[in-house]
């Protein structure tokens, strides 16, 4: 899964940050078109672009190495136990026979949800200080295979 790999290697990423800096985190295939204002980010936990259910993954900010450490082990979390988690009757009925008597037919380390998901849910439940970007200045090509090539400029 793309998702998880990307969210393991921020977590170990991470490790070397320095304490108390902010913290733009852009994918690969992207630059920033033109000048980040991060006066407007200040007082935010984090700053990013978010859809109905998950956030673009292209570019956010995260106030500081704290709260990304805190958002990212949710969404790694969030990620691995989202299809495991009780919603009725029948969801309790199977968490318990599964804990009870092993199933090869579940694969507990599938994650059933996109790192977009799993970081929204991270992002809404940590009830963190969010600034809205409407664009988050950044331009490349799109990595979707459908876009074949697509020029992305938001």
């Amino acid at each position: 899964n793309k998702g998880l790999s990307e969210l393991i290697m921020l977590v170990q990423g991470m490790q070397v940050l320095p304490e108390n800096t902010p913290i733009l985190k852009i994918s690969g295939r992207y630059e920033l078109s033109r000048q980040l204002d991060l006066e407007k980010l200040t007082g935010f936990d984090f700053a990013g672009k978010l859809y109905d259910d998950s956030i673009s993954t292209r570019s956010y900010n995260f106030k500081d190495k704290n709260v990304m450490e805190k958002v990212l082990m949710y969404a790694l979390n969030n990620m691995y136990y989202y299809k495991h988690r009780v919603t009725g009757f029948r969801s309790l009925r199977k968490v318990i026979k599964n804990a009870f008597c092993f199933n090869e037919n579940e694969n507990y380390y599938e994650s059933s949800i996109s790192i977009e998901r799993g970081m929204y849910n991270a992002i809404k439940n940590l009830a963190l200080k969010i600034y809205l970007m409407p664009n988050i200045n950044i331009r490349g090509v799109s990595g979707y295979l459908e876009h074949q090539g697509k020029i992305i400029n938001e």
